[in-house]
């Protein structure tokens, strides 16, 4: 890839150190759950988008898959997705691209999923809409894509005031800190990495979105049926304006 700079380079390394707490099985287990309950086409073909490490795939097995293909636009990220593949013997093909410009194509996939907030590095409404239509269009009829996102509420309850937090451990030490801008809506997590006596900076960069705003995008985004939005990790309870987290599940008409 040419001129290629990996925008978690660093932190690609620490990933799965500062994720150590995500419940990746009962993630796993919420999708599945979705996935059945939503579904009118198996879900032989799935695409993963920003999948980090692979860890959700480590958990998420289901037993129609075929093939399985794993996006992320960090080189670093999905060499430690490789890795947890030859590892567990769960087969996840890695991909390295921009969720903006999907090389696939159409009616590739059966299911495609996208979550731990990865729409939110979106920070332009437009982005948001443009990797909706590149999705949705991937996807056979009656396929199904599941995302996550993030409200201001959550920024807010759980990010009240700007915080910072150390971490010290064998394969690294760093610091991360994160602040929200409630009225621009952006939330900026930066770590502080401190490799062989050298310290690293990245930044990430998330704009949170209303469940209005996000109904708007998605009603733009042609041949696509809103199925629910649903608040959090609660598979039977709608979204409103007090959800910190919105699980969206999307119909390929």
């Amino acid at each position: 890839m040419t001129g290629y700079f990996d925008p978690y380079g660093k932190t690609s390394g620490i990933y799965d150190l500062t994720s150590r707490y995500v419940p990746y099985d009962q993630w796993a287990a919420h999708l599945t759950r979705l996935v059945r309950f939503y579904q009118r086409r198996k879900a032989e073909d799935v695409l993963e988008l920003s999948g980090g490490t692979g860890s959700f795939r480590t958990f998420f097995n289901l037993p129609e898959i075929r093939s399985y293909l794993i996006t992320d636009i960090s080189h670093g990220m999905l060499r430690g997705a490789k890795l947890k593949s030859e590892d567990t013997g769960i087969p996840m093909r890695p991909v390295c691209l921009d969720n903006r410009k999907l090389p696939f194509r159409r009616e590739s996939f059966d299911l495609a999923i996208m979550l731990f907030d990865s729409i939110n590095y979106n920070t332009e409404p437009d982005s948001v809409r443009q990797v909706l239509s590149n999705v949705m269009s991937t996807l056979r009829q009656n396929g199904l894509f599941i995302f996550d996102f993030t409200t201001p509420v959550n920024s807010i309850t759980n990010s009240p005031e700007d915080f910072s937090e150390q971490f010290e451990e064998v394969e690294a030490s760093f610091v991360r800190i994160s602040k929200y801008d409630p009225e621009t809506q952006i939330h900026v997590t930066e770590f502080k990495i401190t490799e062989e006596g050298r310290i690293f900076t990245e930044k990430h960069i998330e704009r949170t979105y209303t469940i209005t705003e996000m109904k708007a995008l998605i009603e733009r985004v042609p041949d696509t049926e809103l199925m629910a939005m649903l608040h959090e990790f609660e598979s039977g309870k709608k979204a409103g304006p007090k959800s910190e987290r919105i699980h969206v599940i999307l119909r390929k008409r």
